[in-house]
């Protein structure tokens, strides 16, 4: 995958993959620009007086101080720094951890198939991959991952526990896991490449045409519109376009499958930073080929950035009714600042809205019908939400008669 630097991917950036192409991040990267500073028209609305003091102090008083790591230290500091925020999506990376972010990138990994995040020290599971070792294993959205092979992680950061659970193909690795109205309890997940078709799409009963969109990578507008054009050629009486467990991926990629469904010029998101007093409207450059076929959209807790911009639009413009269950939730941009030495400063710097402007940041997007799926219907591989997607616009075809 090219990583430009202007590139905007959209999704967790507190997340990690483990062993998938991390499309979750919301993320703009920066050249690389030795001589940041303050803008001094401003006063700084953060002050570092007593820093200096401490550090002072330090410098003259602490005994051990030639025993001490200068980078160790240095790397302690702003890490403390960027924690400060309180914001689980703006981090420090030191090189080490970020050539495992950068990693994150490549498509091709070894790994269980599972997105992870980090939420007041707590592991979570955001999503495991379709047809991943972890979705075969049972992990699911929301899981907290407390131990890796019998070793407590509660008091590990989130790269740190990514690091315990890599491995080779074939190996196997055991995750402690709470979920709730459960006792603890483990799953063994063994390791593979993870290999996730962008689009998939299929024919179903009743003249309703399928799509599914397991990630927004940079060729998924281009293969999602191929399976539109095989929709069009069948003449559905409607559509379902799943985007559960799907995590995010490309800003631009989901503007383009909005262009098959909104009228040219459209608002299809906007984007907010903390100088702005206006939006940065971004609109919709298609054909709007998908207009007039009832859509169905699937969402669940799995869910989120590009896929909630995807599904919010289509709910502002009532061009679909979402079914499911809350999506995630995740509404902020990141900017990834490379630094000299390798390491990276990821911070939020924006956040984005809906295309009617509803602020979706750790509320998600609330479905049209509301349709869980319980560990019954798990075990015996009943999918409640797609069967009332098929009922659904079954009923329309019905009404239409």
């Amino acid at each position: 995958m090219k990583i430009t630097n202007t590139l905007l991917i959209l999704g967790l950036v507190a997340s990690y993959s483990i062993g998938y192409h991390a499309s979750n991040n919301s993320v703009q990267v920066t050249p690389y620009n030795e001589n940041y500073t303050l803008n001094t028209q401003d006063k700084p609305r953060v002050a570092f007086g007593r820093f200096q003091q401490v550090l002072g102090l330090i410098n003259q008083n602490y005994i051990y101080l030639d025993e001490v790591s200068t980078q160790n230290l240095e790397d302690t500091i702003v890490k403390g720094l960027v924690a400060g925020l309180e914001d689980d999506h703006s981090s420090y990376l030191t090189p080490e951890e970020s050539k495992i972010f950068m990693e994150n990138l490549d498509q091709n990994l070894v790994g269980i198939g599972a997105e992870l995040t980090i939420e007041d020290g707590i592991i979570y599971v955001v999503t495991p991959l379709v047809s991943s070792p972890a979705e075969k294993a049972g992990l699911l959205p929301e899981d907290v991952i407390i131990s890796v092979d019998g070793e407590d992680i509660t008091q590990l950061n989130l790269l740190e526990v990514i690091q315990k659970i890599r491995g080779e193909k074939g190996t196997s690795v055991t995750l402690g896991i709470l979920r709730s109205e459960t006792d603890p309890f483990e799953i063994t997940i063994v390791r593979d490449v993870i290999n996730l078709d962008s689009v998939t799409h299929e024919d179903l009963e009743d003249d309703i045409f399928y799509i599914r969109i397991n990630q927004f990578s940079n060729d998924t507008s281009h293969e999602f519109k191929t399976a539109a054009t095989k929709a069009l050629l069948d003449q559905p009486k409607g559509i379902i376009l799943d985007l559960r467990f799907n995590g995010g991926g490309y800003l631009e990629s989901a503007i383009e499958i909005l262009g098959e469904f909104l009228d040219k010029d459209q608002v299809a998101v906007s984007t907010q930073k903390q100088s702005d007093q206006i939006q940065n409207q971004m609109n919709a450059n298609g054909t709007g080929r998908l207009q007039g076929i009832p859509v169905v959209v699937l969402i669940n807790k799995g869910s989120a950035s590009a896929s909630e911009i995807l599904a919010g639009t289509l709910q502002d413009y009532d061009i679909a009714t979402i079914i499911g269950e809350n999506s995630y939730g995740k509404g902020s941009v990141q900017e990834v600042i490379p630094f000299k030495d390798g390491a990276h400063l990821k911070l939020t710097v924006a956040k984005w809205l809906t295309a009617k402007g509803r602020d979706i940041d750790k509320v998600g997007l609330k479905p049209d019908i509301e349709i869980s799926i319980s560990k019954e219907d798990l075990e015996n591989e009943i999918d409640r939400q797609l069967e009332e997607a098929k009922l659904y616009l079954k009923e329309l075809k019905i009404a239409d008669n």
